[in-house]
């Protein structure tokens, strides 16, 4: 339907008001008073919000003149950036003409008006910098986006003063409206129909304008858009005659606008193709919408230059073609420097090929063997050390493909990891067995886009090794499980960490019942050797804790808590260090020598005895005259010492010293000593040369011989070999260190993991959800839709980004805080406490007593965990009203403490569970060379301490 004409709407609403008008005369000096006010508001709004769309489109203009003149030739922007500041400065001043008669506003305009001189001080600022620095330096600077981040804030700025000045539009025509009302309930049927007359008019002009306004706008925004594209840009008809003509289009052409205008686009330049390309690339145009290609073209001057032509089509609502849009880029010069690029790749190729027969040259000198494959995985080089490991010639090799016509050469899992390796274009390492040569080769397999390059050697005896040294280790490891000695590892609060099952037999309890249970548990019950109570700090494990120096051949009994009768066993006991030298834990060994013991005691009374407990122990006996030094052994000893048991006796005491280590000779000199001098028994452990030159570890317990006189005539007592004993618990304690060294590890691997997911969730993900939270405020803006679901949909979409911008955040920020690396501990432990406080609602407070001293980088990471973990503990289990925290040099240490206020607890129960919490804290700590202390008492709170040492 054909719409009225302004002109005939205005004559119709004249006629009519004249009419009326001696009706409304009255009522409308009654309201015109009331509407006067709001009428003066709506006005002040819509000068503002005509204002800041000027601001906004000079803004669009300097950022695409900025942007240009980094990217392009300068020239061609100098203008267009002075001018555009030019304007914007313009209508900041208009804007700020209106302070006068709007005071109310004076905020928005001031500061909206120091955002413009900013943006302009900084668009100045970058002109500057780029006429006196390289490309590298300007590409520097934008990547900065101080200029961005400006521009930013204007359209911020614009956007918050556009919501105010819309609110103000959108109250007034309400209350006008209800006026209005009001005015035709008094003046009864004319003046309803006088007010129907108004509102019809005012609704057709307003739609009128506003359809002229948005037609305006967006033609002033696509003309400005063609005009700032630093490319040549016309537009035809479906007969390619020229409608519109840009002013880079006479610049590369050298016609006007004026000139082309109206012509058929092949007068004005010649395009150098034949007729079926010209004929099939019009199809492709029509049908798909789009094409692209390169051109010669000479224009009218008889120039001839390269042209890259992007062309789309232009159609009507019912998709039929009306016209074309062409965009033209001179790009003669990109032609040439891939003219010169051709002749530098022909003098490359010589380079390579001289450089590849020096590679090849020196591929065939390597020690290791080398392939290089291409991307179907086929052999292309295969060196001489390749061809003789795998036993092939080398040129028999290339050209095969090592899945179909080579595949001998290869294996499954090599020829697969060469697919994968290929396909995820990362470097593999694969340990892989040859069968057919019966031998072991490392593999370093490097991809490239183009093939595979392979390293690999014979690693055979390394790999034999490691298989030997594995099945020693299981030797070693059953070993130390069915040895007839207890082992048990505590931790240097005394408890105990594992053991084994003869261990568990000695004590008396299982496993799982030992483990985590302290030496100082009073359901064991210990004795000397003389069989009386061993008071709790004179225990072998204590004594260990308290001297940090090892026990050795403590003979003591037990009476455990499921033992129907008295075990007696052979103790020793060795601290083991951390590199810190912070006692890690204590290796006990208990051989269990009941009836060895028994033996000895009725050693005096029957022979046979004797030789059963020697049986059963596998322990030699001896006996040593002190006045003639006649030495007799069992045949155990002789055994062990492997000397011949036919030698005499008198002289077995010298063969017996010659065999002993000379290191270890005064501690059997020292022990024979002590034992006449006190006449009191003895344990000493020493070690012997065999004879073939080895170390045995031998266990002796001796005896003393009195006379009638009570004087010491001799000794007596036995002989065991504790070597593979010693080999174990050496064994045992290299693995303990090596798991250690494998659990820091991998906590050095977490943490780097965590930093870099954090990382690029924050620069990746967060920056995207801007740009789109940005993206969606503009659109939700720019679309004047009347419908309140879409602009509640505009609402909801944008709460919602904000909301995945904050998780993104939160998410960040747990992983590993980017305070931590780039302000420190001090302000990480400050934000970590403020953030704990805000999601439990617990009053949290740290306090810096560091005089802001510079803290060991080392210890960053493992103090800012441990505090992390302290917290999540109070959370979870403290029911704390309040945590103070600090952290203060003390000497050459670094002291954490937390403390709550909450319910507490008992220490000695938490110790003896499981909690892994507590656990990582004390490792964390064990790992920087510090210690952990916990205190706590139920209903006194609990205070955490973490003391480290500066350097290790």
């Amino acid at each position: 339907m054909k719409q009225p004409s302004t002109k005939n709407i205005i004559i119709t609403f004249f006629v009519t008001a004249f009419l009326c008008l001696g009706f409304f005369v009255i009522a409308t000096f009654r309201n015109m008073k009331q509407t006067q006010e709001h009428s003066g508001k709506a006005n002040t709004s819509l000068q503002f919000l005509l204002l800041t769309e000027k601001i906004m489109d000079h803004l669009k203009e300097l950022d695409s003149a900025e942007s240009g003149y980094i990217l392009l030739p300068k020239e061609k922007f100098i203008e267009a950036f002075s001018k555009a500041a030019t304007n914007l400065q313009y209508a900041a001043g208009e804007l700020n003409k209106m302070k006068v008669q709007n005071p109310e506003r004076n905020p928005e305009i001031e500061a909206l008006g120091y955002l413009v001189a900013e943006k302009i001080k900084t668009s100045q600022q970058v002109f500057s910098i780029f006429e006196n620095a390289d490309e590298a330096s300007v590409a520097g600077i934008k990547n900065k986006e101080k200029s961005k981040q400006v521009s930013e804030n204007i359209i911020t700025t614009i956007m918050q003063i556009e919501d105010t000045d819309l609110t103000v539009l959108n109250k007034s025509n309400p209350y006008l409206e209800n006026i209005a009302q009001k005015t035709t309930y008094r003046f009864f049927l004319l003046a309803f129909i006088f007010f129907i007359i108004l509102l019809i008019f005012l609704f057709i002009i307003s739609s009128d304008f506003k359809r002229r306004e948005k037609a305006s706008a967006q033609l002033s925004y696509q003309a400005s858009l063609i005009d700032t594209i630093p490319d040549a840009i016309f537009t035809t008809d479906k007969k390619f005659i020229i409608k519109t003509w840009n002013k880079y289009a006479e610049g590369l052409y050298g016609f006007s606008a004026s000139e082309a205008t109206g012509n058929p686009l092949n007068t004005l330049f010649t395009v150098h193709t034949n007729n079926e390309k010209s004929e099939s690339s019009l199809i492709e145009l029509n049908t798909g919408g789009y094409y692209k290609d390169e051109y010669l073209i000479t224009k009218k001057n008889n120039e001839t230059i390269f042209v890259l032509a992007s062309i789309n089509t232009i159609r009507d609502k019912d998709g039929e073609i009306t016209g074309y849009v062409a965009v033209h880029r001179d790009i003669t010069e990109r032609k040439k420097l891939e003219d010169r690029q051709k002749l530098f790749n022909l003098e490359l190729e010589k380079q390579v090929k001289i450089k590849t027969a020096e590679t090849i040259n020196t591929l065939e000198r390597i020690t290791d063997g080398f392939l290089a494959l291409d991307g179907n995985l086929t052999y292309t080089f295969v060196n001489k050390k390749a061809g003789e490991i795998l036993g092939f010639l080398p040129e028999n090799m290339i050209g095969k493909n090592i899945f179909t016509d080579f595949a001998e050469a290869g294996s499954t899992a090599f020829n697969n990891a060469c697919l994968q390796c290929f396909k995820n274009q990362q470097y593999t390492f694969l340990e892989n067995y040859y069968a057919p040569l019966n031998i072991w080769l490392d593999n370093d397999i490097y991809p490239s886009a183009d093939g595979l390059s392979i390293f690999f050697k014979d690693t055979t005896f390394k790999k034999e090794a490691v298989i030997a040294l594995q099945e020693s280790e299981e030797r070693y490891r059953h070993l130390i499980e069915y040895i007839h000695a207890g082992v048990v590892v505590h931790r240097p609060d005394s408890s105990i960490l594992l053991c084994n099952q003869e261990a568990s037999r000695l004590l008396g309890l299982s496993i799982e019942q030992m483990q985590g249970k302290k030496a100082i548990d009073t359901e064991w019950c210990f004795l000397s050797s003389e069989g009386k109570k061993i008071e709790v700090e004179e225990y072998p494990v204590m004594q260990v804790i308290k001297t940090g120096k090892p026990i050795n051949n403590i003979i003591g009994g037990i009476d455990g808590p499921l033992n129907k009768k008295r075990i007696w066993v052979l103790i020793n006991a060795f601290p083991e260090f951390d590199i810190a030298m912070q006692l890690k834990q204590i290796v006990v060994t208990f051989v269990d020598i009941t009836d060895r013991k028994k033996a000895e005691e009725e050693l005096r009374r029957s022979e046979d005895n004797l030789n059963i407990a020697q049986n059963i122990a596998k322990t030699g006996s001896w006996e040593l005259n002190l006045l003639t030094y006649d030495l007799k052994w069992s045949k155990e000893l002789f055994r062990i010492f492997e000397i011949k048991n036919n030698i005499a006796s008198v002289d077995l005491y010298d063969a017996y010293r010659k065999k002993f280590h000379p290191d270890d000779l005064i501690k059997l000199d020292e022990a024979i000593e002590n034992a006449i001098e006190k006449k009191k028994g003895f344990t000493y452990q020493h070690r012997i040369i065999t004879n073939n030159g080895a170390v045995k570890h031998i266990l002796g317990i001796g005896e003393i011989i009195l006379d009638t006189n009570d004087e010491v005539v001799g000794l007596k007592g036995t002989g065991q070999d504790i070597t593979e004993l010693i080999k174990a618990e050496e064994k045992l304690q290299n693995s303990y260190k090596q798991i250690k060294q494998l659990v820091t590890h991998l906590q050095d691997i977490r943490e780097q993991e965590r930093t870099s997911i954090a990382r690029e969730i924050h620069d990746e993900l967060g920056q995207q959800l801007t740009g789109l939270k940005m993206y969606i405020s503009w659109l939700s803006k720019k679309i004047t839709t009347q419908d309140a679901g879409i602009k509640e949909k505009f609402s909801a979409t944008i709460e919602l980004i904000e909301d995945t911008i904050k998780s993104v955040r939160k998410i960040s920020m747990d992983l590993r805080p980017s305070m931590l690396d780039d302000l420190g501990l001090l302000a990480a432990l400050e934000w970590q406490s403020n953030e704990f406080e805000k999601r439990s609602g617990v009053a949290t407070k740290f306090i810096n007593l560091t005089g802001n001293r510079e803290i060991p980088t080392r210890l960053k990471t493992g103090l800012f965990r441990i505090f992390q973990e302290s917290l999540t503990n109070v959370a979870r289990h403290a029911d704390a009203k309040k945590i103070m925290s600090s952290l203060k040099f003390e000497g050459n240490k670094l002291i954490l403490t937390i403390t709550d206020d909450g319910k507490g607890f008992t220490v000695k129960n938490i110790e003896s569970k499981k909690t892994l919490g507590l656990f990582g804290m004390k490792e964390r700590t064990i790992e920087m060379g510090g210690n952990y202390e916990i205190k706590s008492e139920p209903g006194q709170g609990t205070t955490v301490s973490i003391m480290v040492p500066l350097k290790n």
